[in-house]
């Protein structure tokens, strides 16, 4: 990495070598977003000749040797041992190891336990269980990584911590790096804010291991000297908040987001060393018509649309959990789901998707009331929920106790199973991806249908209001519908236009029109979408917008070198 020299330290010079600090990685565990999000930094930055080391708990991922042999894991010869003490007063041991491997040219090191009680955390298949635990010993781990990669000469140019399960290891990191006099800057990303607080024992050397020192923090335009205990203190043990003032850049997804949310609880005065970096998404229209037409014979929407409608007896997606498969099992007669966990046909109509995670935020439940004031006046629509399952049995409840009533109209398909060339088969021949969230920082779920030229219906929050275009304040540009927050009544009428729109100008069928607020040809509106998507959330672009962060940071961090120095 090239250095500067500063009176008695260094710092980077220019952005040569990223780490990338994550609870997901798409490819070795993600659940949701954030390791498809993760993977897109990591692979764009690595297209504009940064080097990336992804750190990432094991997860149990190295026991899976066929995993282990596609991305070429093999043992660190490193080891970080030690003695944590409790709030009890008692120890407890860890001894945590490392895996080295690459995956599509971006370096792997998952961290993992040597002995049962370590290996009970870190290797837990699910990606957050136990997670304060789990956080605390990635922190302890960098004991260990960092003096490995100075006495290899492979200093990062960048820390980059993402959400709150990797701040402490991130802040740790720089830490440790300080100590030997190089100032590598820290960036830490919000990707959904989280209210999570501890008090300063959990981040303390005692526990998670940051040592009380001297830190300089960025006030609006100079840096003070505080310490990391008093800032902790001062956020009243806020690990978002601690992590944003810790930072050299800071930055979220949207700028609606950063504006509405994450300013307002971290500080105003902090948005001189914020940054705004999109998500992106690698769906494309080509993959999609060219599975369309190897699995179906079909690549026109419409006529994926009827044979998708179909097939559906032949789609068998059993829930991964149990709770979520008996609240659908004790109803599958009145949601269209066979004994073998297929389903029933549905007649075409125009088809609206959800795709998602089943949970209050994401708005489901809204959905499934607008969708059944929708048949009042579409009596052919079709809805197909393809969820992700949480555990919220209560709102998966409520959504079908809903569909029971529109058997002959809805299918609820949760499970995380559907292949993604499926997914996007079934969102590629909609009317529109419908996506009610209550709050989104971003969207990443509209991002990937307007790729493959799917209008989307949504509320207008946050980063949703960012990456859709309503056609009602731009016809020219729009790409779909943005509606009053929580409207049942908006998101309907918008639904009535979508499908009003679709038969007018894909079909020649205009008997809806009558109910449409607004006359444009749906066809240019899914022209409209993958134009946007192509030049706004593609990962080249978001690496660009990234790689601009990490040289603001590395500015900050020679001003702290100054500083110290």
């Amino acid at each position: 990495m090239p250095l500067q020299r500063f009176p008695g330290c260094l710092a980077p010079d220019d952005v040569e070598r990223a780490w990338l600090l994550t609870f997901e990685y798409a490819g070795v565990a993600s659940l949701g977003g954030l390791g498809n999000a993760v993977r897109r930094f990591a692979e764009g930055l690595l297209e504009l000749g940064v080097k990336v080391t992804v750190i990432t708990p094991s997860h149990g991922r190295h026991f899976d040797e066929g995993f282990a042999r596609s991305v070429n894991l093999r043992a660190m010869s490193i080891v970080a041992e030690g003695d944590r003490i409790g709030l009890d007063g008692n120890r407890y041991h860890y001894r945590i190891g490392f895996e080295r491997g690459e995956l599509n040219g971006v370096e792997l090191i998952l961290v993992k336990g040597l002995d049962s009680a370590t290996g009970s955390i870190l290797d837990d298949p699910s990606v957050y269980s136990k997670l304060p635990e789990k956080a605390s010993l990635l922190a302890r781990a960098m004991e260990a990584l960092v003096p490995y990669v100075l006495a290899n000469n492979e200093v990062p140019s960048v820390i980059h911590s993402n959400d709150w399960h990797t701040a402490i290891a991130g802040i740790r990191a720089r830490q440790l790096f300080e100590d030997r006099k190089i100032y590598v800057p820290f960036v830490y990303t919000i990707h959904l804010f989280n209210d999570v607080a501890f008090p300063w024992h959990y981040a303390s050397i005692d526990w998670s291991g940051l040592r009380d020192c001297p830190t300089y923090v960025w006030k609006v335009y100079r840096h003070e000297v505080s310490s990391h205990r008093e800032l902790w203190e001062t956020v009243g043990g806020h690990v978002e908040r601690f992590a944003v003032m810790e930072s050299d850049a800071f930055s979220s997804v949207s700028r609606a987001y950063l504006r509405n949310v994450v300013l307002p609880r971290v500080g105003e005065w902090l948005d001189g060393k914020s940054c705004v970096v999109y998500n992106s998404t690698d769906w494309r229209v080509e993959d999609a018509v060219q599975f369309a037409e190897r699995a179906f014979g079909a690549s026109d929407r419409s006529a994926l649309r009827r044979r998708l409608l179909e097939w559906l007896p032949h789609l068998r997606a059993v829930p991964e959990d149990y709770g979520t498969g008996n609240v659908l099992w004790n109803a599958r007669k009145s949601i269209g789901i066979r004994d073998d966990w297929t389903y029933e046909p549905l007649g075409y109509g125009p088809l609206f998707v959800f795709t998602g995670r089943l949970v209050f935020q994401k708005g489901p439940d809204l959905l499934i009331r607008a969708f059944r004031e929708v048949l009042q006046e579409v009596p052919d629509a079709r809805l197909i929920v393809i969820g992700i399952p949480s555990g919220d049995y209560a709102l998966l409840g409520d959504l079908v106790s809903h569909a029971s009533s529109m058997t002959n109209n809805v299918r609820i398909i949760a499970s995380s199973s559907l292949g993604q060339d499926l997914l996007k088969a079934f969102v590629y021949s909609a009317t529109a991806l419908v996506m009610p969230s209550r709050w989104e920082p971003f969207g990443l779920s509209a991002v990937e249908a307007m790729a493959v030229g799917t209008p989307v219906i949504a509320y207008g929050v946050d980063g949703l209001s960012e990456t859709v275009i309503d056609l009602r304040a731009s016809a020219e540009e729009g790409t779909g519908f943005l509606v009053a927050p929580e409207s049942v009544r908006e998101l309907k009428d918008a639904m009535v236009t979508a499908a009003a729109l679709s038969k007018a100008y894909e079909e020649g069928d205009r008997s809806l029109m009558g109910k449409a607020f607004i006359d444009v040809d749906w066809r240019r509106v899914r022209e409209n979408a993958m134009r946007r998507v192509d030049s706004e959330f593609r990962q080249r672009a978001t690496a660009v917008r990234l790689l601009d962060c990490y040289r603001k940071a590395v500015k900050m961090a020679q001003y702290r070198a100054l500083s110290f120095g």
